[in-house]
């Protein structure tokens, strides 16, 4: 009896009105509990009640991230169900969407517990709920965050009010979560991105040295004078000096680029903003 909360949505004006609401969405979860994707999205918030009004809805204007966000708080009418069993709890979650449904249309279950041994002294609950938008995810993670943190608060919620009475004003509310949880990420280091730099100084940048060699060589001995004694004109000169250093370097690229293609070196692209 106490589970829902029938404040009238015309009450509601800001967030933390809303804290003490079952609330639903559309919307599947993310990878990351940083920005709520129901609040952000285009589809309307539910919020379950025992009992609704005729088209009863109502706009909440409200601020993410230095943005004001109008949106539309719907009531939903909930339907508390006793079932005897864990069991046939499961299998009627498990018929009421997608796969597991045996007719048309959708007969979700919001949200699911056994109370198993609790009493007046001890509160003992198993939360059940339908895990399906679990793996879906709009960013390339692995797995979709569940709202299951909202209803263990509404149940234990619940059962404070059944202990101290609706009319002593306790209570448990959880108002919203941020960042956490978050998933599992592993620190790689790409030796490719740190090392291509140093193999590109050694193919490239260290062939500058043997060409000084070669030139030095050459105004040390005088080669350029001795192959005009000989009848040479300044052509081969170039040739064999600039346009084998040339071909060299090319070539030593070339071999650059094939090596790093074979072992898997990742060019690094720069980005501009």
């Amino acid at each position: 009896q106490n589970m829902f909360t029938d404040l009238p949505l015309l009450n509601i004006s800001d967030n933390a009105s809303i804290s003490g609401l079952l609330l639903g969405t559309d919307m599947p979860g993310t990878s990351t509990g940083f920005i709520e994707p129901a609040f952000i999205s285009d589809l309307p918030i539910y919020v379950l009640q025992s009992e609704c009004k005729s088209r009863d809805s109502v706009t909440l204007r409200t601020t993410i991230d230095a943005i004001n966000v109008q949106k539309e708080i719907k009531c939903v009418q909930g339907l508390p169900l006793w079932r005897n069993s864990s069991r046939t709890i499961n299998e009627e979650t498990f018929k009421g969407y997608r796969k597991g449904k045996i007719g048309k249309g959708i007969s979700e279950v919001a949200m699911a517990y056994d109370f198993q041994d609790s009493n007046e002294k001890r509160f003992n609950v198993l939360a059940l709920y339908n895990s399906t938008y679990q793996n879906i995810s709009y960013v390339p993670m692995p797995f979709g965050l569940l709202r299951v943190s909202r209803s263990l608060n509404a149940v234990s919620n619940a059962y404070l009010q059944f202990l101290q009475g609706q009319g002593s004003g306790i209570k448990m509310l959880l108002e919203f979560t941020k960042e956490m949880p978050k998933q599992a990420t592993r620190l790689t280091i790409d030796f490719s991105s740190l090392i291509g730099p140093l193999f590109f100084e050694w193919v490239v940048a260290l062939l500058f040295p043997v060409m000084l060699t070669y030139l030095v060589y050459e105004k040390q001995h005088k080669l350029r004078t001795m192959m005009k004694m000989h009848g040479l004109g300044n052509g081969p000169y170039w040739i064999i000096y600039y346009a084998y250093f040339l071909i060299l370097s090319t070539v030593y690229l070339v071999l650059f680029v094939i090596f790093g293609a074979l072992i898997g070196i990742k060019a690094i692209q720069p980005q501009l903003s």
